[in-house]
Formats: structure tokens, sequence, C-alpha cells
């Protein structure tokens, strides 16, 4: 089999056809991969699935499962913290080096890449410009798009069938056969779907026999809607369901000791002599090897608190000390666990004085409709700079946190199970820690409508500026110069009002957007490209408010 790396142009973007930015496989995305042999077994079964060959696959010690070449979808299943995302990874970036890789798409709780909507036109984008597809797909792709005004907002089983279905079936009766390619959707519950069985899901089981040669890779957390759609009739004959939990005990525990031994191998070669090479000794070593439960974020995560710290030492003794930590080997244990971690790293910040900065903050980076670099999060939330890096200066175990010389450098979280913890408070346990997410909603309406009530000044500059250089009235994109605060603010002040409670402030402030700063807003979603979300953002503010007026209403007459 050739071995090569695949170059694919950015800018090949098929006319018409929406797609996520950010969601193809990259191997300098900073997503976390395998380390050395840990997954062998599973990566193998995988790879030969790929390659058209029959493996064994041991899941459980009296049970042998067979991932069968003529299978169309190997489903990947687990909790949270099980190393779902990482096993995505490698395997794209293997496809990826051996060309065979069509398309991908890592969903996300932010941006577009928890849109639905999007997937199969990103996926049909990247197969219709990869080197290796013919012309006679990528004008199928095309034609469809031409042919489907609307096939950016329709249901994902139309944009299959359109964008993939037929264009596979026109590429083969022209004889100009598409190449075996695999498909990795990574993170499927991140997106959201209110349907009771995924959307995603339920296309694929309307056209599994139209979508050969591809094959999928899809990995997500069992969310009933998810499994519903998987073990149903339609896909069961088409797919290999394999749920992370049932791989031999032992196997996972070889697995986290060789990503323990590896990344202490990595943190001793980064200190350069300050600590022994057998630091931190055979005892302790095991101890860790114990704590996690089998999940990999939870080692992950201890294990970027303890090499953060100016004193590992100290701090890797207080972890093992701390009997909440420490999985115990019940089934529910390793999460609640991993929670205590947070809930750990999180106490060496919160302080009397901080506690509602860092509550606003924290909550602000899990409810952001998009993520955000710390200077244009320090400009919406109106703090004074460098705030957002002191206030998160010691959480790099568990949010990717650019340093005070790196304004532009975006916040990003490790592993959504964070949210799930700060916004749960079954989870969270600390009431000064807890995210209240519709009182966070509200906060950050405000602050949007806020940057909105500000609109006017970029906008007259920019009419001003174009007068006196052109001597007309023709407008230039305010929003190409706009920080990217101002264009946040624009596109989701909406989501937030409806997400939240609407408090006296926040009618005052809509009151003052509508009255005088309406025209501005839409002058800059135009210069955006994103006229269309006017619609949708008026639509459903109006709704909320009065939804809210009623409440209000009904409240005085019962009072």
């Amino acid at each position: 089999m050739q071995f090569y790396v695949l170059n694919v142009p950015s800018n090949t973007d098929i006319a018409g056809l929406h797609h996520a930015a950010g969601a193809r496989f990259d191997a300098n995305a900073g997503r976390e991969e395998c380390i050395g042999s840990t997954c062998m077994e599973i990566l193998l079964a995988i790879y030969r699935w790929i390659e058209n060959e029959e493996l064994p696959l041991a899941t459980g010690s009296d049970r042998q499962l067979e991932i069968c070449r003529k299978l169309l979808i190997l489903w990947i299943n687990g909790m949270a913290g099980t190393g779902k995302s990482t096993i995505a990874q490698t395997v794209a970036h293997w496809c990826d080096r051996h060309g065979l890789l069509g398309a991908s798409f890592f969903c996300a709780r932010f941006g577009d890449r928890n849109n639905i909507q999007l997937i199969f036109p990103t996926i049909a984008l990247h197969l219709a410009t990869h080197p290796s597809a013919p012309a006679s797909f990528r004008t199928a792709v095309e034609n469809a798009v031409k042919a489907n005004s609307d096939i950016n907002h329709s249901l994902p089983s139309y944009q299959l069938e359109k964008l993939i279905v037929e264009p596979l079936r026109a590429s083969a009766a022209s004889g100009d056969t598409l190449p075996r390619h695999v498909i990795v959707i990574d993170a499927l519950d991140e997106c959201k779907d209110d349907e009771p069985v995924s959307s995603i899901v339920s296309a694929l089981s309307l056209h599994a026999n139209g979508l050969r040669p591809l094959k999928f890779v899809v990995t997500s957390r069992p969310e009933v809607h998810i499994t519903t759609g998987f073990r149903g009739k339609a896909l069961l004959e088409h797919t290999f369901d394999f749920p992370l939990h049932t791989v031999p005990d032992d196997i996972v525990q070889r697995d986290i000791a060789t990503y323990i031994d590896a990344k202490i191998s990595q943190f001793l070669d980064g200190r350069q002599g300050a600590f022994k090479r057998d630091w931190p000794g055979v005892t302790r070593v095991k101890q860790l090897r114990t704590m996690c439960g089998g999940l990999f974020i939870h080692i992950s995560t201890a294990l970027k608190y303890i090499f953060g710290s100016n004193d590992p030492d100290a701090l890797l003794d207080a972890l093992l000390r701390n009997p909440s930590v420490i999985a115990r080997g019940s089934i529910s244990s390793p999460a609640a666990h991993l929670y205590a971690l947070y809930l750990q790293v999180l106490d060496i910040i919160t302080l009397p004085e901080d506690t509602v900065g860092l509550r606003g903050v924290l909550g602000s980076i899990v409810l952001l409709n998009d993520q955000l670099s710390t200077r244009d999060l320090t400009a919406l939330l109106e703090l004074k700079d460098g705030t957002v890096q002191r206030t998160l200066q010691h959480l790099h175990s568990i949010l990717v946190v650019p340093g005070l010389d790196q304004p532009d450098g975006v916040i990003g979280i490790i592993h959504p199970s964070f949210p799930d913890f700060i916004l749960d408070e079954t989870r969270c346990t600390r009431a000064d820690i807890l995210v209240n997410r519709q009182l966070q909603h509200t906060l950050l309406s405000i602050q949007c409508l806020r940057t909105m009530n500000t609109l006017h000044r970029s906008v007259d500059n920019q009419v001003s500026s174009n007068h006196s250089a052109s001597g007309d009235s023709t407008e230039g994109p305010v929003a190409a110069t706009a920080p990217e605060h101002v264009r946040y603010a624009c596109r989701y002040w909406s989501h937030h009002l409806r997400e939240g409670y609407v408090t006296q402030e926040v009618i005052n402030m809509m009151s003052e957007f509508c009255n005088t700063h309406l025209l501005h807003w839409l002058k800059t979603l135009a210069s955006m490209g994103e006229v269309e979300k006017a619609v949708e953002a008026l639509e459903g503010s109006r709704s909320t408010l009065q939804v809210s007026h009623m409440l209000r209403h009904y409240q005085r007459l019962i009072g």
C-alpha cells in the first residue's frame, strides 16, 4: 500500500455550499492522539476493517466480536473520558497518511461544529475536493447545490441523499467510481439535535445501501437518541457497535500504565535533571494507575494538574491523599471522582474575593456559542486587561489558557466533561463555583447588548470614511475591522436572551437597542454576510419578551 500525506487545499469551496470551519481533521490542531502502544488492539482492528480484512476483536473474557469487512459503520461509543476522541483523531491521522481519509467532522459545542445541518455539506465538500475525487463527483455535487437552493437548511437525510448518495451514483454511472474512503465523525453527541432519534443516524439508516464505497467511523457517548438509531432495525445490519466499556480491564489498565509512563518521561525530559529519572517512584506511579478508574481523561487531567505546578511533588502527594479523587471501582465512581478532581483543581484559585469573578469567567467560557480569545472575552465582559489570564492561570489542566503575552490566543475547553460538571449541581457540589445556566445567559445577553449599543460608533465612522474617500454613500465592510467580540455580540445576543432571564435591565437595554441601534446592527450583519440571522434573532427575542410579559401580567393578577 502506498504511504503518503495528503495536502488538501483549504480554499476549495463549492459555490453556495456551507461548511463548518475547523471541523476538518488537522494534524496540527492540538487534538491528542494515542501515545505509543496505547489502544493497540482497538486501532489494529479498525485499520484491518478499513483495509477490508476480518479481525476477531476480544471485547470480553468470554466473547469474541468480529469487525466484518462488509459493515458500513463502526460506532465507537463510551462514557465521557474513555478516549473516544483520541481514537478518532488517531484513526483520522492514519487514514490521512495512507490517502484513505475522504472527509471528517470533529463536532464541538462551539460555533458551527455543533450544527447538524453542516455535517453532510461539510463531508460532501471534503469528498468533492479530495485529490482522488473524479470530476464527475464534484460536478454532481455542484449541480445538486444549484438545483437545491435551500440545501444548506434542509433535513440531514435530504442533504445526504442529494450531496453524497446521488453524486456517488452519478459518478459510478459515468465509470469514475469514487475510491474507497473513510469518513470520520467524532463526538456526534456534541451536536444540537432535538429529534428523538439522531437526525444524522436516521439519515444514515435511510441511505445505508447507497453509500458504498464509503465507510464511516462515528464516535459518541451512548446518548439515548443516538443509541436508538444505531440499534434500530434499519442500521443494525450495517453497524458494528463497539462500546469501549467492553474492552477487557487488563487491556485498559495496560494502556493507562503506558500513557502514564510516557507522560512522566516527557515531563522529566523537559525538566532537564530537576528530578531523578525514577521520579515519582514505583509506589506513587502504581497509585496513579489505580486512581483514574479506567478513564483516560481522569489521569490526563491529573497529570496536567501536577506537571503544571511549581511543586509537582507536593501536589502529587496531596492528590493521592484525597480519597474523593481516587476511584474505588464502582461503575459510577470513575466519573464522580473525575468531578472531585475538577473541584480540587478549582480549589487553589477560589478565594472569597475572587469567587464571583471566577464563576463569571468560567460560566462565560462554557456557555459561549463560539470560542473567543482572551482579548475578546475580556472586552465582552468589560474586564481589566489581563484579568481573564490571571483568573485562569492555574487551570491549564482543564482549559486551554493562553499566556499574558498571547492576548489573541483562544481559550478552549479540554474535555466536554468540564461543562457537564460546572453546570450541574449534583456534580459540582460547591455553590460558590456552580454556574447557574440561566443567570449566566442573562449576564451574557446584557454584555452583548451593551456591546451592541456601541455599534453606531464603528458604523458611523465607516460611513463617514467612505463618504470622504469616494464622495458617495457606499458603505464599506464595517465588520472587516470590527473586533471579534463585537461580531460575536451581533451573532449571538438573541440566543443568550432566549436562554436567560428577562430582567428589567434586559428590557431597558433591549428598548435602547431597538430604538437607537437596530439599523446599525443590521448594517453590521450585512457587512458580515450574515443578514439572514436578523430575522431569526428578532423573532426569537420577540417571542421571549412576549412570554415574559404574559408571565409578569399573570403574576400580578394572582398576586
